[in-house]
């Protein structure tokens, strides 16, 4: 059905970003928590690995929040683009400080990291495009009468269309001042 006002193209937009971070946050808690399961059973105990602990502190993270309870977006979306971005942000063998550090690596990619940050692109790409239908439906839609509210919705809607970077489009749906 096509959005009749903007509070409902803001509230449409938002469960859906809401629903996708919400998702998102729990995906990587999980992955994570499957490569911190295992990495406890290979390496010995009390053995330090800086990368293992950025795994652990990401899943406590998501565990603590209440996200049903969460109203501030920006917050969440912070979390998800700083937290997610390190979570995946993989450093090159030689980076690593340990042997440790270098078995959790091998764990991280055994579990094929590669598609699953693929798959969680994927998941936002076609959140976005939805989204994207939305706002043009409801562009298409606006009054004659609101000729200037039409035009920055189009000049935003040209921009938000022609960036690439998933994260960036995100970042342009959470902070912008139409809706």
């Amino acid at each position: 059905a096509p959005l009749t006002s903007l509070k409902q193209l803001d509230l449409y937009v938002t469960n859906e970003i809401l629903n996708l971070v919400t998702s998102s946050l729990k995906d990587v808690a999980n992955f994570n928590q499957r490569i911190i399961d295992e990495a406890t059973h290979v390496l010995p105990p009390g053995t330090k690995s800086d990368l293992l602990m950025d795994l652990k502190k990401f899943v406590m993270i998501v565990k603590s929040l209440d996200i049903d309870e969460s109203i501030d977006l920006n917050q969440i979306f912070m979390l998800e683009a700083n937290d997610m971005a390190n979570a995946f942000n993989l450093p090159d063998s030689a980076e690593l400080s340990s042997e440790a550090d270098l078995a959790v690596m091998r764990i991280i990619k055994q579990h094929n990291v590669n598609s699953f940050v693929d798959k969680q692109i994927g998941k936002y790409q076609k959140t976005l495009d939805r989204i994207e239908e939305k706002i043009q439906i409801y562009i298409t839609d606006l009054p004659d009468n609101s000729f200037k509210r039409r035009r920055q919705f189009i000049k935003w809607i040209n921009n938000f269309k022609n960036e690439k970077d998933v994260s960036k489009k995100l970042f342009m749906l959470v902070n912008n001042d139409l809706f």
